[in-house]
């Protein structure tokens, strides 16, 4: 008997199926087949578009898992680089360090904090291989934080409280006299306060610093410490691999075939998006009939959008002198119109610089503090702000904490 199977859509999570005999055209079953929705959250973050994944927590979780296993790993290939260099004893990793831990407790017992001890103690005195072994193992596990342009923290609030306990530390230090992080919390009571965590946060460069004032003033006591194995065993603990090419994600342009979408933070992506809205913008009268903008109300709308990250259509009219008039658009539900987010983020900080800058130039800033593929840091960003754009260290931090727009273009 001849049978065919139908589906019938039934809604967003749902779906009928039937079954129908072909030589009598009469269906013989039918059922429903109900499955869950790919995204979950209250009513308010359905309507606000803040659901999240149900795999989210599972992907969060696989997240850390890596992140620990690299981290292992980054230490482990640390720890035999010292041991082959001699500055660590032979034997497995962790019951190695424990032993040396508690040979150097006895050696030093009146101190508390003692990977610390060491490392303040290496500026200004020779230690042993081990000692010096140890204390490079300590800032390995330590590293510090590090600025990533495209993954900031959950929010601005937790960035921004990050970027200002580490400035605080830096300053913290200075008023101390200390030349090393480790020098400065060799000093501190861990009993008035954690000496990590909490609201301390250190920085990749601390680190970075205090490895190289160790190994210049232990130069001169251990021959092993030669240029090359400097060079081996800072890449093994300060590397930091790159992001994941996402390039693939990026649909083709509908306008250039054969070249990918642009980046959305490109001064020509965001006028092409507001000039887009402006050339489809219809206006009601008050006697309802409708007429496109003319050229030269577009003109005066442009000219505030280059400005503002968005405007909204009750400004335009008033713009316009049009407050009794109604736009096309509002029927849909609409409210506002994309602006030139990249200018207006940018000339908000550095003001007298925008409005210096050729258009090229401008174009040249915008991939400088861009996140394009080099991914620049917060301090790369900076550096390059005070030394190739001679801003001064104020205007070149507010300029480095800018996030431009980061999708890409919609055709």
């Amino acid at each position: 008997m001849p049978v065919r199977v139908l589906g019938i859509d039934l809604g967003t999570n749902s779906v009928g199926i039937a079954l129908v005999d072909l030589q009598q055209g009469r269906i013989l079953h039918t059922a429903v087949r109900v499955f869950p929705e790919g995204m979950e959250g209250s009513e308010k973050e359905w309507e606000s578009g803040k659901e999240q994944s149900r795999a989210q927590k599972r992907r969060e979780a696989r997240m850390q898992r890596r992140q620990f296993r690299r981290r292992q790993r980054r230490l482990l290939h640390v720890y035999h680089l010292l041991q082959r260099y001699g500055l660590l004893p032979a034997g497995q990793q962790q019951s190695t360090l424990n032993a040396l831990d508690g040979e150097l407790a006895k050696a030093y017992s009146e101190h508390t904090v003692l990977p610390y001890f060491l490392r303040s103690r290496a500026l200004d005195h020779p230690l042993t291989a081990h000692e010096l072994g140890r204390a490079l193992y300590h800032l390995a596990q330590r590293r510090g934080f590090l600025s990533n342009r495209k993954t900031t923290p959950k929010n601005d609030e937790d960035a921004g409280k990050v970027k200002e306990t580490i400035q605080g530390l830096w300053s913290e230090m200075a008023a101390h006299g200390s030349r090393t992080l480790g020098e400065h919390l060799a000093k501190q009571d861990p009993h008035q306060r954690r000496l990590r965590g909490g609201d301390r946060w250190t920085h990749r460069d601390m680190y970075k610093q205090e490895f190289e004032a160790i190994w210049n003033a232990q130069l001169p006591h251990h021959g092993v410490l030669t240029p090359a194995r400097k060079d081996e065993l800072f890449h093994a603990m300060f590397f930091q691999r790159p992001l994941k090419d996402q390039s693939w994600r990026i649909g083709s342009c509908d306008l250039e075939p054969g070249h990918k979408r642009a980046p959305l933070r490109l001064l020509e992506a965001q006028r092409f998006r507001y000039w887009t809205a402006l050339n489809n913008l219809r206006l009601y009268s008050p006697n309802l009939e409708l007429r496109p903008i003319t050229h030269e109300e577009r003109l005066r709308i442009a000219a505030e959008l280059e400005s503002h990250e968005k405007l909204t259509l009750a400004a335009i009219k008033k713009l316009l002198g049009v407050k009794n008039h109604r736009f096309s658009i509002e029927e849909g539900g609409e409210k506002q119109i994309p602006g030139n987010a990249t200018a207006a983020r940018i000339s908000a900080v550095v003001p007298v610089l925008w409005s210096q800058l050729t258009e090229p130039r401008r174009a040249d800033l915008v991939e400088d503090i861009g996140d394009g593929d080099r991914n620049p840091t917060d301090e790369d960003v900076e550096r390059c702000a005070r030394q190739k754009w001679g801003l001064d260290p104020a205007e070149a931090k507010l300029l480095a904490e800018i996030r431009l727009p980061q999708d890409h273009a919609p055709i």
